[in-house]
């Protein structure tokens, strides 16, 4: 899949989202090396700690966060 293809999907997840007025959240994070992109989420019955837990495990490992459904 190409990179645009990727991102014109994260970007529709995103409205998606943020369009239903729930309280979930998706934070998508991309290597800038590998081009692989990955999400964390925060669900209705998940702590907030949880995402930031995932958000800084995939910077550690060198991931960018390319998009925030809160932004």
């Amino acid at each position: 899949m190409s990179r645009l293809a990727r991102l014109t999907n994260v970007l529709v997840t995103l409205l998606v989202v943020t369009g239903c007025g729930s309280s979930y959240r998706v934070i998508v994070l991309q290597h800038p090396t590998t081009k692989q992109t990955v999400h964390c989420t925060r669900t209705p019955s998940s702590w907030p700690t949880d995402l930031h837990t995932c958000v800084r495990g995939y910077e550690k490992a060198g991931y960018i966060v390319v998009g925030d459904s809160d932004k």
